[in-house]
């Protein structure tokens, strides 16, 4: 489904951080693949280079700091890294539909 597309995920920075942080209290519960994330979906993908990682997510985005978000669309598909992009991947769908994508 992902093959020729461009996409993004939990990042290898965001995952291990909390990882390492959690591991203490959960185990390895935290990781459920012995991959990151990062590293799973970029090996489906056609290039590794598909796989976006954006700045560092230093902050949460919020209704007024959307801009911190980070989200990819490509085409008609659209995903985000983590829980602190989900304001902008809320609002991302009704931008989708006043720009469509360009025909192929």
């Amino acid at each position: 489904m992902l093959y020729g597309r461009r996409t993004t995920g939990l990042t290898r920075p965001l995952e291990m951080p909390a990882w390492r942080l959690t591991r203490h209290r959960l185990g390895d519960g935290y990781r459920s693949y012995p991959r990151t994330v990062q590293d799973e979906v970029a090996a489906a993908l056609r290039s590794p280079l598909d796989f976006l990682t954006a700045p560092p997510a230093l902050l949460r985005d919020c209704d007024r700091l959307r801009r911190v978000g980070f989200t990819v669309r490509d085409g008609r598909y659209l995903c985000a890294r983590w829980p602190g992009d989900a304001h902008r991947f809320a609002h991302e769908p009704a931008a989708m539909l006043a720009r469509p994508p360009a025909a192929p």
